[in-house]
């Protein structure tokens, strides 16, 4: 079994856990199906982010030597931070800080995803602990 997190629950989480696997196989593969999954809908945004730079840069979008030009040159702030694929750490590689989220009940929206990890990136600290989601 691949352990990725580790969390701490209190009593009334652990009861609340006790109860939810003891309705029998059928509860239990729904919990293990709703184990916190990786959040990349920011890397999926600033990709879109980077095509559209890309494209808008380049000299014809339809030639692929001018595409891969405007690309090499990008120097661009996306939603996951800086994307420049020239300098360090090596020539067309880009480094971006990956932090841990959750999905929790939101105050304005009916969701908001908070940072709950930073042992990767101490960029930002962490909104909150990583916690025990009930699933109906």
């Amino acid at each position: 079994m691949n352990v990725r997190y580790r969390v701490e629950l209190s009593q009334a989480e652990r009861c609340e856990l006790t109860a939810m696997l003891s309705k029998g196989k059928r509860a239990a593969r729904k919990l293990k199906r709703a184990q916190i999954l990786p959040q990349p809908l920011g890397y999926s945004h600033a990709l879109w982010e980077v095509v559209v730079d890309t494209l808008k840069r380049s000299a014809n979008p339809l030639d692929r030597t001018a595409n891969r030009d405007a690309l090499k040159a990008i120097n661009l702030n996306t939603l996951v931070g800086p994307i420049k694929f020239s300098g360090a750490p090596h020539p067309n590689i880009c480094k971006t800080p990956i932090f841990g989220g959750q999905w929790v009940k939101g105050e304005k929206w009916p969701f908001d995803l908070k940072i709950v990890d930073n042992s990767v990136s101490k960029l930002v600290q962490p909104e909150g602990k990583l916690k025990l989601l009930t699933w109906s």
